[in-house]
């Protein structure tokens, strides 16, 4: 008897007790774990949106700290970085094949070859740092000067006659119209 005892089925297949109790062990544990990876994946769903806006925030302080570092090295030069210029500069860069068998720089080191043969930065390195000042002085001295316009002919109150002109050159003046109204009335309708 104490051999029946020993032995256990699982399924259809007799198997020996320790054998079947090592098996509901397993089986146990096996669901326990498949429960904590349901529970895993959703705290890592609520904690997704959460992680990815951190790493944008993260590769934006990044970026806006590079640009203050590469700023502040070329107004030692006197150039003055706006977003335009930058991205221009960062476009530049990203162009830059380097010689074979060489490492492409890191931004600064291209800047310094770059200050002598780029024309944009030497344009703007000759303004002092300031092209949108030159670009407004440019168009100042572009701009034509206005046209002397001659104050409008009114006819003075006794002239013996009117012709379209005259009368065009009242135009919008109450005054002027009272003021030459019986004049007006005698040029059109003769009386």
């Amino acid at each position: 008897m104490s051999n029946e005892s020993s032995i256990d089925k699982i399924g259809d297949i007799e198997v020996p007790l320790a054998l079947k109790q090592r098996w509901d062990e397993l089986v146990s544990s096996n669901k326990a774990l498949k429960a904590a990876v349901v529970e895993a994946k959703a705290a890592a769903a609520t904690v997704a949106p959460e992680l990815t806006a951190a790493k944008a925030r993260i590769a934006e302080l990044e970026g806006t700290m590079t640009k203050a570092e590469h700023a502040r090295a070329m107004a030692a030069d006197g150039v003055q970085v706006d977003d335009d210029l930058y991205e221009y500069l960062q476009y530049q860069y990203g162009k830059h094949a380097p010689a074979e068998g060489e490492e492409k720089p890191d931004f600064m080191g291209w800047y310094a070859t770059a200050k002598e043969s780029n024309g944009v930065l030497r344009a703007a390195i000759a303004a002092g740092g300031k092209p949108a000042a030159a670009a407004e002085a440019a168009a100042q001295v572009a701009k034509p000067a206005p046209a002397k316009t001659l104050p409008p002919k009114v006819p003075t109150a006794g002239a013996a006659t009117f012709d379209a002109d005259n009368i065009a050159s009242l135009g919008n003046d109450p005054a002027a119209w009272k003021a030459n109204k019986a004049n007006v009335r005698r040029a059109l309708f003769g009386q």
